[in-house]
Parts: structure tokens; sequence; C-alpha cells
């Protein structure tokens, strides 16, 4: 039997296949001589333990050391420039590997399946291929060099892998990590474009992933099964939002969306069970099938004023105990089945809605007085227990609060101030006509005539969500939303106006601007007092003048005509 082979003769290579399946082979010396080991010369030599590289050899092909089983070590020489697919791969002993600076590129599945526990990639190389460093379990650290551009699919999947960072030349990652239950950490560069489809599924220990704002594509599935997510921020370029995307990342709690996202697809936040805090974009025009799915924890959610359809299980099982249906929406699927819902209101007429729309919900639906669509046949029970009751528009308490400026505070939670001139400046929250009601305040509509905002003048609506501030206004007290603690965005529809220095005091706020208007510049855009993002707007627009038509119905003249 082939026990130990000593070679003295001198070669230059060896031919392909040549220990092809030599099982007794247990230790080799390559002399000086040889330069190339060819495809699959040591293929499947699993009782392969030792190989000594004399001379200088210069390529290892394709299978060159495939499933030699029993290869714990080998020192690659500095001469070595190049490696075939599968050049190691199956080496399930092999704990260490040295990649000569010469090399430019790791191929296909290269080390795949080996227990090597460390790897430094040199500088020089350009490409890792597909699936080379994949099933390497033991494998926790991975140093990457700049001069890497391309990283093929699955390059680490189902590797021991705990933290990378991704170099500045790499603009695509192509479902690299899938499969990495210990991946904790992951630094991604500045330049990223596209997070591929199942990206980072089934990283299982990931706790916080930076995604650059120069991403503008998240594949499907692409953080599916990360379990550990707690928050994620995707204040980026994205305007889709692919099907799975979150699915099943059980303990995320915070997702913050960028202002373009307009699409979402089926399922993408769906079993994220502890979910309690998503703002949905304004350019959402739809709630996909299975969009919220399984979040018990989300108690609440503003939906937008734009948005036209919720398709089925879109909120199914879900821990909303309230919902207001915008008005604008003509379609509702199966959405709210085993949902927590005590309260809906509906803003405009009747949509179209499922059978089981409300399965086994037990609630108060509220629908607008006068509002068309309203009818017997409408309003049953679709197979919950609804009780439905026609909400008459009813002022609440009404007055002034500055000269030419007056205040009425509706039943549907609605403070409208009109007139033209500054509101008073307040000097506490106790000054505010309408603050015994400010815990009942869940929307503020402020006419365009209005030029200057009161300190404390929203302080402790603690419902409001959203603000927008008219071209009208020039001026902005101290505090004027104290103690707003749901409060997350303020849409300013003109100018720069003068801010306060402790405006915004206590608060951590998003706040957006007209694209391209020169007022706002950086001295302008700070934190007032508390914890301020910035950014353009790019659907805000200038409004010109508004109003109402009736109880149900306001009206809106924008720069562009609309």
């Amino acid at each position: 039997m082939l026990k130990l082979i000593l070679v003295t003769i001198f070669l230059k290579f060896y031919a392909s296949s040549t220990f092809y399946l030599c099982k007794e082979l247990s230790s080799i010396t390559v002399p000086a001589g040889v330069t190339v080991i060819e495809k699959e010369t040591f293929y499947e030599c699993r009782n392969l333990q030792e190989v000594k590289l004399l001379g200088e050899v210069t390529e290892i092909g394709e299978h060159g050391f495939y499933k030699c089983h029993s290869l714990e070590s080998i020192n690659i020489p500095d001469t070595v420039r190049s490696f075939g697919k599968f050049a190691f791969a199956g080496c399930g002993m092999l704990q260490t590997i040295n990649i000569p600076k010469g090399v430019t590129l790791i191929p296909e599945q290269a080390f795949s399946g080996t227990s090597i526990t460390s790897v430094e990639i040199p500088e020089g190389v350009t490409l890792i291929g597909r699936e080379a460093f994949s099933n390497c379990t033991g494998l926790t650290s991975v140093s990457l060099p700049e001069s890497l551009t391309d990283i093929e699919g699955g390059a680490f999947a189902y590797s021991g892998l705990q933290e990378i960072v991704i170099p500045e030349g790499i603009t695509t990652l192509s479902g690299l990590f899938n499969g990495c239950d210990n991946l904790k950490k992951v630094v991604l560069p500045e330049g990223l474009t596209t997070i591929a489809t199942y990206g980072f599924q089934y990283c299982r220990a990931l706790e916080q992933i930076n995604i650059p704002s120069t991403v503008s594509k998240i594949g499907q599935g692409a953080f599916m099964h990360c379990e550990s997510l707690k928050e994620v921020d995707l204040r980026c370029q994205i305007e889709v939002l692919e099907r799975d995307t979150f699915r099943y990342c059980h303990n995320l709690e915070t997702a913050i969306l960028p202002e373009g996202l307009a699409t979402f697809r089926s399922d993408v936040f769906g079993e994220c069970a502890k979910l309690t805090n998503i703002t949905l974009p304004e350019a959402t025009r739809e709630i996909p099938y299975g969009m919220f799915q399984g979040c018990t924890s989300l108690t609440e959610i503003e939906l937008p004023e734009g948005l036209t359809k919720i398709g089925g299980r879109g909120f199914f099982r879900t821990g909303l105990t309230k919902i207001e249906i915008p008005a604008a929406i003509t379609e509702i699927g199966e959405a709210f089945g085993e949902s927590s819902l005590k309260e809906i209101i509906f803003k405009q007429n009747a949509p179209v809605m499922g059978v089981d729309t409300f399965d086994n919900v037990t609630a108060t639906v509220y629908y607008p007085d006068g509002a068309e669509g309203w009818t017997e046949e409408v309003m049953h029970d679709y197979d919950g227990n609804l009780e439905w009751v026609c909400h008459k528009r009813e002022s609440v308490a009404n007055g002034t609060c500055g000269e030419g400026v007056s205040w009425n505070l509706y039943n549907d939670g609605i403070l409208e101030i009109t007139g033209s001139g500054a509101m008073t400046a307040f000097s506490s929250a106790a000054d505010v006509p309408w603050g015994q009601y400010a815990a009942d305040i869940r929307e503020v509509v402020l006419g365009d005539g209005i030029t200057g905002i009161g300190s404390f003048a929203f302080a402790g609506c603690t419902e409001l969500t959203k603000l927008e501030l008219p071209n009208s206004v020039s001026e902005i007290g101290a505090q004027f939303v104290q103690n707003c603690r749901k409060l997350k965005k303020v849409i300013f529809l003109g100018n720069a106006p003068h801010i306060d220095a402790n405006a915004f005091s206590g608060n951590v706020i998003d706040c957006r601007y007209p694209e391209g208007d020169a007022t706002w510049t950086s001295e302008k855009m700070v934190d007032y007092g508390g914890t301020v993002s910035w950014a353009e707007a790019k659907d805000v627009l200038v409004v010109i003048d508004n109003g109402s038509l009736g109880a149900t119905v306001s009206w809106k003249l924008t720069e562009d005509g609309t």
C-alpha cells in the first residue's frame, strides 16, 4: 500500500489526477522543480496528512486537494499566484491556511468545508468567488483587503464568523452571510448599493447593522430570521422593500423607514413579534398581504393619508387596539382578523371589504356622517362582533389664541387654528387655552395665514404623531411641542422660519423641508435643544392656500398648481 512518497526526480508539474483517489497516501514532499499542481492531482486522498511544497509552485489547479479529509495544514509558498476552483474544498481537518501576496482572486469553493479558524486575505485580491469559504463552521475571523471589489454569492455562507468589516470597494453583497448563526456585527461601507436576496438570512445572532445611505436595493428575505436584530435604520435610497425582508425577526422593535420608500411586498415584517415602533412613509399607497401579520406588540400605527388599499392579513394577529382608516382607502382585504382592535374609525366613504376583514374582532366602528356607501348591507360583522356608530363632527371647545387668530377643537381630536397673524407667546403649558384637552389632540391643522407658533403651543399633546407647518409660519417659540412623546415628524412646507433655541427641547424629531429651498442653510438645521435629524423631502410642496369644503373634506393648493 502507498503510504509515503518522496519525489526527487525533476518534474515541472504533476499531471491531472496523478494521485487521484490514492486513499492510503499519508505524506508527500513536492520537489523544487514542480511549478504546477494540476487539477485533481490529490483528489480525495482521504488519509493525506502532510504535504511539503519545497519548490516554486505557482499554481494549484482545480480540485487539487479536494476532499483530502485528513490534511491538517499546508504551507503554501509565496510563489503561488493562483488557485483553482475547489482547490481545498472538503479538507475537513485543515485548520490553517496562508494565502500568498501574489494571489489576486480566491475562486469558487476554494476553501469550502474546511476547519480554518481565521484567514487574512492579502492586499491585491480583487475577487472572492462563490462559496469560497462556505460551511467553514470554525471560521470566526476574516480580514478583507481594500483592493477587494467583488465578493460573490455565498462566499461566507454557513461559516462561524462573528463580525466582519466590508471594504469600501464593494458595491454589492450577494447573499454572502446566509446561515452565519454566530455573526453579531457587520460594518458596511458607504458606496454599497445592493444587499442581495437572502444576504443575511438566518444570521440569528446579528444584533446591529448599519445600512449605508447609498443602498438602493435590498433583496427578498435579506434579513429573514435575524432573530437578535432589535433596530434597523433604513434611511437610504430604497424605494421598494421586497418580500420577507425582515420576516421572523422576532426581537425587532424599531424600524426607521426612508421618505422615498413607496412600495412594500408581502410579509415584509411578518412575525416580528416585538415590533412596536414604525412610521410608514407618506408615499405608501398599499399595505400588501401579511405585511404586519403576527406583530403582536404593534399596538398603534398611523396610516398615511394617501393609502388606498390594505391587503389580506396585512394586520392579522397584531396588537392594534385602535385604527383610523384614511379617506383615500377604497379596498380592505381580510386584513384585521384576530387582532386586538377595540375601536375602528373610518374617515370617508365606505370601501370594499373582504368577507372576514374583522374575523374574531370585537370592536366599535365609527363612520362619518354624510359619507357615501354606508348602508345596512355594508355595516355587518365581517365574521367579528362589530357595533356601528355614525360619527358626527362637532366642536368641543373654541376661542382665540392671538390677535386675528382663533382655534377650534373637534370631537375627532383635530385642533384647527385659523386666521391671520401670530399665536400668543404662552408663558407656560398651563396658559394654553386648549391645554386641558391636550391629551386628546391627535392632529393639528394650521391655516396658511398663521405666522407665529407660540411657546408651549402644543405641549402635552401626547397623541400627536406628525405636525405640518404652513408656508406662512415665520417664527416658532420655545418648547412648542414639549412632552409630545409620540411626535416623530415635523414637516416645514415653506421657507426657514426663526426657531427658538429651545423649540425642540427634550424631543427626538425628524424634520423635513422643501427640496431645493435655499433658505434652509446649515445654520438653520441644528438641534434646538433636542435631537433633530434634518432632510429634504422631495414630496414637500409649498402650500399656497388651504381650507375646508365641509365637515370631513379639506383642500390644499400647492405651488405646482395641484
